[in-house]
């Protein structure tokens, strides 16, 4: 009778211990891992326009700015994005990315806006996105964008890919047989790469 009232103690506190980290993870959902490599479970918010993020944990309640020469990596869990901290095309000063493909090569892409126009006239704006790809180190290289020019050479930036990949040698073929550089055919290929898994549709 002793060890059965044991038995459910012990069951009754593992349920509440597993309750009370449920709890936090509702209530700190989203993390940073920093430089040294430490994982912090926190809460990010990123503020009305500002595009410098914030975080806070449960223990200082402190914000603290998210920088991307201190935070190597952070995810918020609301909309399911991780955000990785990179050098573009080896440039010394990181910055985020948003990380489209994780794991061992990474598909990244930033987006911004351009506004132009006249005082007092009509202006316009527009959307940009580009995007860039690593393996194996923080640097970013680039590897496509919407706009209609690109200061590298389409050849080059296939190189760049094909590089990253030929060490599987049945995605390389496969690569190579479908012939095609379309962000689809490229987010498909590193997906297949990081997990083994062919999709052909993502959700965006």
């Amino acid at each position: 009778m002793k060890l059965f009232l044991k038995l459910t103690a012990c069951i009754l506190i593992s349920i509440q211990s597993v309750s009370v980290k449920a709890q936090d993870a509702d209530k700190y959902p989203d993390y940073v891992i920093i430089k040294k490599g430490d994982t912090i479970v926190c809460s990010i918010k990123t503020p009305f326009l500002s595009m410098e993020s914030v975080y806070k944990t449960e223990a200082s309640k402190k914000t603290i700015r998210i920088l991307p020469w201190q935070v190597k990596e952070y995810y918020i869990n609301r909309d399911s994005i991780t955000y990785l901290s990179v050098r573009k095309n080896g440039v010394k000063v990181p910055d985020f990315m948003k990380a489209i493909e994780k794991g061992a090569i990474n598909l990244l892409e930033e987006r911004y806006i351009k506004m132009g126009g006249t005082p007092g006239v009509s202006g316009y704006m527009s959307s940009t996105t580009n995007w860039y790809i690593s393996k194996g180190s923080d640097t970013a290289r680039s590897l496509k964008t919407s706009e209609l020019f690109f200061n590298k050479s389409k050849k080059s930036r296939k190189n760049i890919f094909i590089d990253m990949i030929k060490d599987k040698q049945e995605i390389y073929d496969k690569y190579l047989a479908d012939d095609s550089f379309t962000f689809e055919e490229l987010r498909t290929i590193v997906h297949l790469y990081n997990t083994g898994k062919w999709v052909t549709e993502f959700k965006r």
